[in-house]
């Protein structure tokens, strides 16, 4: 399907002489009866184009507006839905909507630039973030979001204007201002379930209005960790004494760069309720006393022959890799493309199969906006979205590789993706989450 082209600016001399008015009127009809044969047949994915004239039928009446002049088609299916902010620069506009009904935030533009929205919801009993993908010309755009109780909520949405990740290194990514929309949730509109979210444990008080999310690191770093400190993870991990009675029956390597460090950290804080003195300089880690839960450093898939060795001397029976963060880090000079990316990973993969061990691959975590992605151009391309999409890639690649399994960790740290205590690396609450779900997929 063909995206609408970006709004053309009013014409210099429009007079509305007969010639314009005959033509206005003749596009106008064209469309509407074009939007009533199509309305059915056009997927939920892209209502917009069906149910809204193009910008040249408005030509004389002034600027192009987001709003559709296809009134009655658009009102019925938006009935329930609320305009609350307008974004434009200036060559594209986008418009948020609310929908309480559908739970659900709409985007329409009419831009065909890339645009990627992320949304934090803040409420007395939840925290969510959800992401959108790639946001068409003419395209209505979802966010899709779940509350756990009644009550005011308060939406932060960031927006980001997008590049390729193969031209970011020369191309600028911009952002807007956050956008600040406070509700109200009915008991109607509390979601089922809230799986996989984090809730705070006991209901917040305070005004969480005072809240932003901010460059990082973050100013005020121990308000901020306070701020998160109250949050759990709502999933049914394994007990305590059931994860130190699995971990002790395998040996496990966690292989990878500074992201599976912190994982192997915080399984051993976990298990025997401290850490190891392991540190970026070194090539393994070994176990702690009472547990077979090792290290193994790797950045890049070209490394994979240093890593081997180790992963051969420890005898690893279960291993936990992951390779993602240095392809789009700033140590690489430049980002490298998707299909780069899917080559090194099955390249992997291959290699990871031929293993007697019992091999699951996880995500790459997500890491806040902070200067380096922030300066015009990047210096580093770890956007969410970004690594998002390299996810996408490693997830759909390791189907052809059925021995593999997959842990995706992603949404875990993506929820309190500002949480990290150094602009890179998650501890509490994020780190022990995660580590508690890689040995709940382990033990399993």
């Amino acid at each position: 399907m063909t995206a609408l082209p970006d709004s053309p600016r009013r014409p210099a001399h429009c007079t509305c002489q007969s010639v314009w008015i005959t033509l206005c009127f003749a596009i106008s009809l064209g469309l509407f009866i074009f939007s009533r044969l199509t309305v059915n047949t056009l997927s939920q994915e892209a209502p917009f184009i069906a149910r809204s004239s193009h910008p040249d039928a408005r030509a004389c009446e002034g600027p192009p507006s987001l709003l559709p002049t296809i009134g009655p088609i658009l009102e019925e299916r938006h009935a329930a839905c609320v305009v609350f902010h307008n974004i434009t620069n200036a060559t594209a506009a986008w418009q948020l909507w609310h929908c309480p009904a559908e739970r659900r935030f709409k985007v329409i533009s009419n831009t065909t630039r890339h645009a990627v929205l992320t949304l934090r919801l803040l409420g007395s009993r939840l925290v969510f973030t959800s992401q959108s993908r790639r946001l068409e010309g003419g395209l209505e755009h979802h966010l899709d979001y779940r509350t756990n109780a009644a009550g005011l909520y308060q939406a932060h949405i960031n927006f980001l204007l997008d590049e390729a990740v193969e031209n970011i290194t020369t191309n600028c990514v911009s952002a807007a201002p956050a956008v600040t929309f406070n509700f109200s949730v009915s008991p109607a509109q509390v979601s089922p379930s809230t799986l996989g979210l984090w809730e705070w444990a006991e209901p917040r008080t305070d005004d969480l209005s005072l809240y932003r999310i901010l460059n990082v690191p973050h100013p005020r770093a121990a308000v901020f960790s306070d701020f998160y400190a109250g949050l759990r993870f709502n999933y049914p991990f394994l007990s305590t004494e059931k994860a130190v009675q699995c971990m002790s029956t395998r040996t496990t390597c966690l292989i990878g760069d500074s992201q599976m460090r912190h994982h192997y950290q915080h399984m051993h804080q976990a298990v025997v309720g401290y850490t190891t003195n392991c540190s970026k300089a070194d090539a393994t880690c070994s176990a702690a006393a009472g547990t077979r839960i090792f290290y193994v450093k790797l950045h890049y898939v070209a490394e994979w022959g240093a890593a081997a060795a180790s992963v051969a001397a420890l005898n690893c029976s279960h291993i936990v890799v992951n390779v993602g963060q240095w392809p789009l880090g700033f140590t690489s000079g430049a980002p490298w493309s998707y299909l780069k990316y899917r080559e090194s990973v099955e390249s992997l993969f291959g290699t990871l199969s031929a293993l007697p061990a019992q091999v699951y691959w996880t995500d790459t975590n997500p890491l806040p906006p902070h200067w380096y992605t922030r300066s015009c151009p990047p210096k580093d391309w770890r956007f969410p979205h970004v690594v998002a999409y390299y996810n996408d890639i490693a997830a759909l690649s390791l189907r052809m590789f059925p021995r593999l399994k997959s842990i995706r960790l992603f949404d875990i740290a993506f929820q309190l993706w500002d949480a990290t205590y150094d602009g890179g690396h998650y501890n509490a609450p994020v780190g022990p989450a995660s580590a508690q779900y890689i040995m709940t997929a382990l033990c399993s």
